[in-house]
Formats: C-alpha cells, structure tokens, sequence
C-alpha cells in the first residue's frame, strides 16, 4: 500500500471516530502522548476541534513538552481529581437547575473553588454571549463561502445543497470593527483564563482552552449526552490540562503533518525504506551510522549528553555534511545502544558515549 493509500485510510478510519487516538481512555491518551513525546520533547496530537463546516478541515497540535513520567502520573491524578468535581458540580446543577451560580452556597468549598475557577463567566461574557456567537457563526459562514468558491474556481462539481447555500450566502460578511471588537473580547478572556489558572507552563491560550474544556465536559454530564461524545470529551480534556501544565509551545498544524508522522511510527522500517527512491540516496547516509558514533565519542559524555537536535547539526556541518531524517537517527542510535559500543540513550537526556564502563 502506498503511503497516500495508507495516509487516506488513516484519515477515513479519523472521520469514523476509528483512528489511533479515537478509542483511547483518558489514562490511555495520556500514557500515549508521553509515550509519543521524542527526545526533543515534541509531540504530535489531534486538536479536538472539529469544525461544525464541512467545507473546512480540522486541525491539529505540534507541541514542545518539557515533562518526565512522574509529571505524566502527577497530570493524571490532577485529572482525576477534576473528574471528580466536574461529576459532583453537574450532579447538583441538573437538581437545582440553572444558573448554578445563584446557588453558590450549596457548594462545598472545593466545588465553590472550582466554581469560581471554572465556571464563574468571563467579566464580559454575558454581555457578549450572543454578539460574539452571531460573528462567529458569520466567520465560519465567509469561511465557508471561500471554500466553496475556490472548489467552483478549479472546475470542481458542487452538489445542489452546495450551490444553494453559496448563492444565499454571497453577502455574508464580518466588519473590520466586529473583528477587532471580538479580538479584544477575546484577549480580555485570555488574560482572564491565565489569572484563573496562573501555575504550568502553558500560555493563556491553554488556560482558555482548559476552562471552556472543563465546562464542555460539566454540560455534556448535565444533558446526559451520548458516551462516545463525552469520552471525545474527556480526552480532550485530559490533553488540554496537559499542554496546561508542561508545554512550552503550542503550534497548529495540518492534521496531515501528524498522520504523517503517526504513519512512521507504526509502519516496519522495511516498509518505510521501500518509500525512498534508492537512486536518489547520498551514498554517504551508508555511513551515517558510523558518523554518529563519531560524534558522540568525540563531544558527549555522562555529563554531557547530545540531543537528537545536536547530533543532526553536526552530521549536516563539515566534515560529515550529510541531511538525516529524525526517524532514522532515532533507528540509527537505537542501534547503536544495541551495539554494546559504548552509546547510551535516555528519552529525556539524549544521547552519549561512555566507552565501555556500565
């Protein structure tokens, strides 16, 4: 099978709830995600925002991590802990009915904690409920329309629905002053999300996405939704306390990007080799194994281990000047380490050479 077959397959098994991360439990997702993280502390994961249009594809993360396993199991106990109030606040709000805030003090002063981190609205959040959901649903509208008329431009044939929702939809259009409005309301709300949740290493753009995450999962539980809705749900929540906690850096990407980079992980290496257009090979990659050994003895040690970063900025710098791809400097040093030639890895270290002492 080729790897646009494969790529396709993936993508399809994605729609149907079917793919790699879609039927993992909270506790699952999470060792996955560390289990994904390479030594560089990046890690590719679905951004659990699908879009409501059909016209506009979904999304995922590139993150930088900077966290170890006992901040896995730490994370994974800090959810469990919010589980359990997100059940016990919902329980009492399908009791005592909306607003829940009005009866703040039938909570416990865990709940009213959580409250007042999770679910108190936003400053400006009623005032604006309904003007931001109008421009928002305009945007997707304008970005809907764009779409379907990039299809109509390159000879694409649209359906009858297609064609009647861009012909009553032409003029939809945002100002540039709702823009700035609804950028400024949503600044206003990240820089509130961060004085809420003020510890990790996230930036307010993940505070944000874990408060709106803990109230998705609190109205789901509320309006007893279907259960592969709420684990959706659940796992999306779980990722985003994550990136909460112990990521550097959040970048949106091309689902694409990280099916690309899934598919590497699961195929063989044989299947990944028979890829590469042998004609095409440097020659000298034949001895990218033995380049690397050099490196490592030569500027790594115990104390001073390599990252994977490190050792491909050398092997494309003189005398070596050869391009490797980090998946196979990764097959390259595990190899190695195998080699009993004195090369030792850590996930989180990188890579050094220690002769022949243990």
């Amino acid at each position: 099978m080729s790897i646009e077959a494969k790529l396709k397959e993936m993508q399809e098994k994605e729609e149907q709830n079917e793919g790699f991360w879609s039927k993992l439990s909270p506790k699952e997702f999470l060792e996955q995600m560390f289990l994904c993280t390479d030594p560089d502390g990046i890690v590719y994961v679905p951004a659990f925002y699908p879009s409501a249009s059909p016209y506009q594809e979904d999304f995922s993360f590139r993150c930088k991590m900077k966290w170890n396993y006992a901040d896995c199991e730490r994370v994974l106990r800090e959810f469990q802990e919010l589980m359990s109030l997100i059940r016990s606040v919902a329980a009492k709000g399908v009791r005592l009915g909306d607003p829940l805030g009005e009866k703040r003090a039938l909570l416990t002063d865990a709940e009213l904690k959580f409250w007042n981190t999770y679910l108190r609205p936003f400053a400006d959040e009623s005032e604006w409920a309904e003007k931001s959901r109008d421009i928002y649903d305009r945007l997707e509208t304008a970005d809907d329309v764009r779409a379907l008329s990039k299809k109509l431009s390159n000879g694409e044939t649209l359906t009858e629905t297609e064609r009647e929702f861009l012909r009553d939809n032409m003029d939809v259009a945002v100002s540039p002053e709702e823009k700035k409005a609804l950028r400024r309301h949503y600044e206003a709300e990240l820089q509130e999300a961060a004085e809420r949740l003020p510890s990790g290493l996230g930036d307010s753009y993940c505070a944000h996405q874990l408060i709106i995450r803990v109230r998705r999962v609190g109205a789901f539980l509320m309006l007893n939704m279907p259960q592969f809705l709420l684990e959706r749900e659940t796992n999306a929540l779980i990722e985003v306390l994550v990136l909460h906690r112990y990521a550097v850096r959040v970048e949106d990407i091309s689902n694409t990007v990280r099916l690309r980079t899934e598919l590497e992980d699961v195929l063989p290496e044989d299947v990944l080799d028979s890829y590469s257009n042998p004609v095409s090979v440097n020659t000298r990659k034949s001895m990218a194994s033995l380049f690397v050994y050099l490196i490592l003895k030569e500027h790594s040690s115990n104390d001073h281990p390599m990252k994977q970063q490190d050792i491909l900025d050398a092997l494309a710098a003189r005398p070596y000047e050869i391009g490797l791809e980090r998946k196979a400097l990764g097959r390259t040093l595990h190899n190695l380490a195998d080699s009993n030639l004195g090369i030792y890895t850590d996930r989180r270290r990188g890579a050094w050479y220690m002769g022949g002492e243990r």
